[in-house]
């Protein structure tokens, strides 16, 4: 709650505006607060809004909380930590608390003595406050760059760490509790391959002199990308060798790929509103992929894409009450839960893989490097991503747009039907729905843009049999198939009975 006066400073006017404890409205129901100054200002101000306030430690587990844990001795051990995604920052502190809204932050935490303090930034400095606060001390952190809200974050905790530094002296640190950080190897090894590996494939080095990974007790999520301080649930950042599976293995190595490539896709360059969390969801799905191929080759990570985000995605997708990748019509930060579904975390990177293979991996590399260059610091949104993308390819930026509108901004996916009439061969298409009831009137041939029928998605479809006399040979025999053909083959035969 706002405790005493606000206080705005006209920087370019040379004046100072107040308003008093009685001219602040809250509006609870609409997360709002009204400041109504003693004097007019105008759009041609520069105003910083100084105001005192006192917030709590959250209930659940957003916002600024508490959560426990038993240490090595049995005693319990308390640890404070922050999850903001996606309107929680405002539970801790007044902000504009929307994605485009950037801005840096300058951190301090006071804190019991004994125990350690992390933020997004590297600690500056610490104070001791014995005159002021006995057995207490002040950590100052760094400013940060430009970042949205919901990327802030703070932990208090007892925590020991491991540590290592990348090639270009980027710190990367692993924290635990003591009796646990030995099994934190894996996902800090990891982190450092990744990173480096990111970095290259992206063209833009990670801006931050420092990128901390934490286990929290008490967590909602399975991890989140804070930038600099990524929060992780314990079971998505710690792994036995001796002791863990390997698929608990691959969900570290996977978790950690995915929250480094969100700092990139989200971080750096963030969406400007949820309706496009795709940006940042999908692509770190996608991403993931890449960067835990390379930290471990011999792990069949590009069929397991196929399995646990393709058809997932797929199924979600072929239910009438499905979703557009990206939504119009999400208006408020409440309805923007709804979208951290299987439709942005696994259709969204099933779009790009299937974007990569129309228009090539390396095509696609130049221009995300485009897309992370031109917006970096800043917001964007998919017609930015299509701009970048198709400035590098035969469809242009406008034509690129133009074809990935009909994936991305409906819900749903084709179900193509090929025949034969009187040697023509003829396509047609319809939504695929597993329900009796079909989302569509009936199938529409896909080159008539007038049809009835909206759902219309822009195709390219290659013969790749023909245009000559005879019989072709083709050998069906089951060694010809690998894996995936196979898998695609069943899934279609069960979805189309």
């Amino acid at each position: 709650m706002v405790q005493t006066s606000a206080v705005g400073e006209a920087g370019q006017m040379g004046k100072k505006v107040y308003a008093s404890e009685k001219d602040i409205v809250m509006v609870p129901k609409n997360e709002q607060v009204f400041l109504q100054t003693a004097t007019s200002v105008n759009d041609q101000c520069n105003l910083t809004l100084k105001m005192s306030f006192q917030g709590h430690l959250s209930d659940g587990l957003e916002g600024l909380y508490l959560s426990k844990y038993k240490n090595g001795d049995g005693a319990v051990s308390n640890i404070v930590s922050t999850h903001f995604e996606p309107s929680s920052a405002r539970l801790a502190f007044p902000c504009w608390d929307e994605p485009e809204f950037k801005a840096k932050f300058t951190i301090s935490v006071v804190r019991p003595k004994g125990l350690i303090s992390l933020s997004n930034m590297p600690l500056k400095k610490t104070e001791d406050l014995q005159f002021y606060q006995p057995g207490t001390e002040r950590d100052d952190f760094m400013t940060s760059v430009p970042m949205s809200t919901y990327l802030v974050a703070i932990a208090v905790c007892d925590y020991v760490y491991l540590r290592s530094t990348t090639a270009k002296g980027v710190k990367i640190s692993l924290y635990a509790p003591a009796e646990q950080v030995s099994r934190g190897g894996l996902a800090l090894n990891t982190a450092l391959q990744v990173l480096t590996y990111y970095e290259e494939f992206f063209g833009v080095s990670y801006p931050l002199p420092k990128l901390d990974m934490i286990a929290i007790p008490g967590f909602s999520a399975g991890a989140m990308e804070n930038w600099g301080l990524v929060t992780y649930r314990m079971t998505s950042l710690l792994a036995d060798d001796a002791v863990s599976s390997e698929r608990q293995k691959q969900i570290v190595v996977q978790t950690v790929a995915h929250e480094l490539a969100h700092q990139w896709f989200g971080n750096l360059v963030t969406m400007k509103w949820w309706n496009d969390l795709w940006l940042n969801e999908g692509f770190a799905s996608w991403v993931e992929v890449l960067g835990a191929k390379v930290s471990n080759p011999d792990w069949a990570i590009t069929d397991q894409f196929y399995y646990d985000k393709v058809t997932s995605g797929l199924w979600l997708d072929s239910l009438q009450s499905s979703h557009p990748v990206s939504p119009p019509e999400i208006s408020s930060v409440d309805e923007s839960n709804s979208l951290f579904d299987e439709i942005s975390y696994n259709k969204g990177p099933a779009l790009l893989q299937m974007v990569a293979d129309v228009i090539g991996l390396p095509t696609l590399r130049l221009g995300l490097k485009t897309y992370l260059k031109t917006h970096r610091y800043e917001n964007a949104d998919t017609k930015d991503l299509w701009a970048a993308v198709g400035s590098f390819t035969d469809f242009g930026a406008e034509g690129m747009k133009n074809f990935m509108n009909s994936w991305v901004d409906k819900q749903g996916y084709p179900l193509i039907e090929l025949s034969m009439d009187d040697g023509e061969l003829i396509a047609r298409q319809r939504r695929y729905s597993n329900s009796r009831t079909p989302p569509c009137p009936g199938p529409a041939e896909a080159h008539l843009s007038n049809s009835p029928c909206s759902d219309i998605w822009n195709l390219r479809l290659t013969c790749l049999v023909g245009g000559r006399d005879g019989a072709a040979s083709i050998d069906d025999s089951p060694s010809s198939f690998d894996t995936l053909d196979k898998a695609s083959l069943f899934s279609d035969a069960f979805a189309l009975t």
